[in-house]
């Protein structure tokens, strides 16, 4: 007894069982390898950026949403800095060897694709929990349209 699979495309090309069933679990995994390494750029610029900014005054916490904003900010600080060493510890540590383990690498592997997720936890934490001091002024000065002296 033989089964009949339909796997016509709208245009009329044809694609067999096997292929359409691979390409299902691969592209989430192909599309988090793009990702990771975009949000890891981005991650290291905040991690910068941040220190920079509070001690230089442009960036304050925010408490007027509450008071756990700023600590939730600075424990999603803590854990992007903290994650992002030791995802590079890992990585580091396995470039010199070549690893034979399969496993291990596929476990890095899916470290590495939870990386877009903590970034994007983390981006979430920093949007309530930190505000621009000069913020306030710079919005107010942008609606007052700017009229040249004669």
């Amino acid at each position: 007894m033989s089964q009949s699979f339909n796997t016509e495309a709208p245009t009329g090309a044809t694609l067999p069982p096997s292929s359409t069933a691979l390409l299902q679990p691969i592209m989430p995994f192909v599309i988090t390898c793009l990702l990771a390494p975009l949000c890891l750029c981005m991650a290291v610029y905040r991690l910068l950026s941040i220190p920079l900014r509070l001690h230089s005054g442009t960036l304050r916490f925010n408490t007027t949403l509450s008071v756990a904003a700023p600590a939730l900010a600075a424990l999603a600080y803590l854990a992007l800095l903290g994650y992002t060493t030791w995802l590079g510890l890992r990585v580091y540590s396995g470039l010199p060897y070549q690893v034979a383990d399969i496993a291990e690498i596929v476990r890095l592997v899916l470290y590495f694709e939870a990386y877009p997720l903590l970034y994007v936890l983390s981006e979430w934490r920093f949007f309530y929990g930190f505000q621009s001091a000069l913020g306030t002024a710079q919005s107010s000065h942008a609606r007052t349209p700017c009229i040249p002296s004669p």
